[in-house]
């Protein structure tokens, strides 16, 4: 267990040095963003962006997290499961390209459509390929991507919006060049020399499919959660609306970052723990350190959140402090969610994994189309959290039959209610009561999981004597 431990603080740091770049600049480009796009410009492409999210496990027919768990299991040759995946997302864009006309029903997408149709297949591609780069332990590879990301959109976003000025078109131009570029790299790093069509396999394909299809749903009920906020407010407040809501979902998005690095490495050693008594074990560990950094970490992003809106982003833009930390606490129970859900893989139970989703999504639709009408940005808000937090509550019970977990209960619901009164906090108005509030509630979080850090922090200490008495 502790060279698996080992293998994934590895992991970690560096997916963290590949992610944190390229998460990190898009936070950074933000107030650039506010400042070069109106609130109906840019509510507009974060819709059109969001949505590719929504057809991208259409396109790689969800193959993405099951590659890695072949790979892992060594059954068949890394060179032969890349032949039949790459055959696989070819298959699944030619798919996903039958629903592409009813697009021409909207007259956002009908306008932008090629750049839509190209996202989609661009970002389908970079994802698998990473994956399959984290497969075969090419971790490096894969951070440098990352990089190589962050670099093309960087120099794309500065030329095409910054000098050129193409507004919308030059956004969605920047976008597809950042996930096209590391996509060539990553082709030319992780593809086997010896790579042909006669490596193609119906019964690995089949295999692959048996558990990516149910997936598929999967992702697209977990996509529609987030997108049915944008979507209603689209329909009643405007893309105005759309464009502040897009700026409040920026900070929250920090949590997931930090989450989906941590993720990556993580579905790498999920693999590995064979016995229910080591998975328990494990995911017992990992779930305590992780609520406690992602309920400490949301607790001091809610405090800075108003500074960062007010200070940095376009006027126009202002309203979206208020409504950031309820996305917040969303985005703490998404990662949640995502932890435990990573057990039905682990059990090749992925159609329980598809009804849980499936009431959450239509909960969270529901609630959307219900609370948008009456409170705006903060129904929407609300609306998420709801659909999250019966996730979380679900899969808990759900995966405790195989993988029990042994957690300070208590502690929890009391992370859960502080991190509410965060968010309710926003109806202080007077900055000065707002931030010492909030501090002294952000310091009680803290306490909460003094233990969790101070075991941390003794694991460094002790690394860092071993390595001074070598």
């Amino acid at each position: 267990m502790n060279d698996k431990y080992q293998r994934l603080i590895k992991n970690s740091g560096i997916f963290m040095i590949a992610n944190f770049g390229s998460k990190f600049f898009s936070f950074i480009l933000v107030p650039f963003y506010t400042h070069v796009l109106s609130t109906g410009e840019y509510g507009t492409v974060d819709a059109l962006v969001a949505t590719v999210s929504l057809f991208s496990p259409i396109a790689t027919l969800g193959i993405g997290d099951v590659i890695i768990m072949f790979l892992s299991k060594k059954e068949y040759e890394a060179k032969k499961i890349f032949a039949n995946a790459t055959a696989l997302i070819v298959a699944g864009n030619i798919l996903v390209s039958l629903v592409y006309p009813l697009f021409f029903l909207s007259e956002i997408f009908r306008q932008y459509l090629i750049y839509f149709i190209v996202l989609v297949a661009a970002s389908s591609v970079y994802g698998v390929l990473q994956m399959y780069a984290r497969g075969t332990n090419k971790v490096a590879s894969c951070a440098i991507s990352g990089v190589v990301y962050t670099v093309t959109l960087a120099l794309s976003n500065i030329w095409l919006l910054l000098l050129v000025k193409m507004g919308i078109p030059g956004y969605l131009m920047s976008t597809v060049l950042a996930y096209l570029v590391p996509s060539i790299y990553l082709f030319i790093v992780v593809k086997d020399k010896s790579f042909n069509l006669a490596l193609l396999d119906k019964k690995l394909m089949n295999n692959i499919l048996k558990l990516s299809i149910p997936l598929i749903p999967t992702a697209i009920l977990w996509t529609l959660m987030n997108l049915a906020d944008k979507y209603a407010i689209l329909w009643t407040v405007g893309s105005s609306g759309n464009g502040i809501y897009a700026v409040a979902h920026k900070i929250p998005t920090i949590i997931s970052v930090i989450y989906g690095i941590f993720q990556q490495a993580w579905q790498l050693t999920t693999f590995e723990l064979d016995s229910q008594k080591e998975r328990s074990t494990a995911y017992s560990k990992i779930f305590e350190l992780l609520t406690s950094i992602m309920f400490v970490l949301a607790a001091a992003l809610i405090v800075l959140n108003r500074i960062y809106i007010i200070c940095f982003c376009d006027a126009s833009y202002i309203m979206a402090w208020t409504v950031s930390p309820i996305l917040m606490y969303s985005a703490v129970l998404n990662c949640i969610s995502g932890l435990l859900g990573s057990n039905y893989l682990i059990m090749h139970d992925t159609k329980s994994a598809l009804k849980v989703t499936a009431v959450g999504a239509v909960i969270n639709v529901i609630l959307n189309f219900v609370l948008v009408p009456v409170w705006g940005l903060y129904g929407a808000a609300i609306a998420t959290c709801i659909g999250y937090l019966y996730m979380v509550v679900k899969k808990y019970y759900d995966t405790s039959k195989f993988t029990p977990l042994n957690i300070k209960i208590n502690r929890f619901f009391l992370a859960n209610a502080i991190l509410i009164l965060m968010c309710c906090s926003v109806m202080v108005r007077r900055g000065g009561t707002f931030y010492i509030s909030n501090v002294i509630l952000g310091l009680g979080m803290m306490a909460l999981y003094k233990e969790q850090f101070h075991n941390v922090a003794d694991l460094i200490l002790d690394k860092i004597y071993k390595r001074k008495k070598k």
